[in-house]
């Protein structure tokens, strides 16, 4: 995405969205890895993939809220690192991609569900949704709405990408009978 924003708005924009960008991924640091460690637990037995997913699911949105209200409340005071400019060009961006961590961590507990299940063509048409949806979204947000585009991308392709594909994952959660069960 950051080179996205290189060919679209220049390099100057696109190094205050890389700082953001790097935020961010520090951020989503805590899905994946809720994600990873559920990963490793469901392997142990099919049975229990959707309990250990509502668990996951929970512990990252709270281990998250604090960090996104942090971004969100004070997000242009930790950019001022960088100078003023910076935090008033870059914040903006700052904020609509904190709020985008909620659908993304649906989206990477859902891919979690989906590689215990094997399940490898919900996890490429989830990728190549939200990356499509990135990439046109951006080039057509960012001639009109500057660097906030490419967060309105992001969170849209997001919460497209939770909302089409989270029911598939988190339906009626039939769970196999566990051994020694019915």
């Amino acid at each position: 995405l950051p080179l996205v924003v290189v060919s679209t708005l220049g390099a100057d924009t696109a190094g205050h969205f890389y700082i953001a960008w790097l935020i961010i991924g520090m951020v989503n640091a805590v899905p994946v890895a809720v994600a990873t460690s559920f990963l490793a637990e469901g392997s142990h037995g099919m049975w229990e993939i959707y309990s250990g997913a509502r668990a996951s699911l929970k512990s990252a949105f709270l281990l998250l809220t604090p960090g996104v209200l942090i971004l969100l409340l004070a997000g242009d005071k930790l950019l001022l690192v960088m100078g003023r400019e910076y935090s008033d060009e870059t914040v903006g961006v700052l904020r609509i991609l904190a709020f985008s961590t909620f659908p993304l961590t649906i989206n990477t507990i859902s891919l979690g569900i989906w590689k215990l299940e094997k399940r490898l063509d919900l996890i490429a048409a989830l990728g190549m949704m939200v990356a499509g949806i990135t990439l046109i979204l951006t080039y057509a947000l960012t001639p009109h709405l500057g660097l906030p585009g490419v967060g309105w991308a992001w969170l849209s392709a997001q919460g497209a990408g939770a909302i089409v594909f989270a029911p598939l994952v988190w339906r009626a959660q039939k769970i196999p009978n566990s051994p020694g069960i019915g």
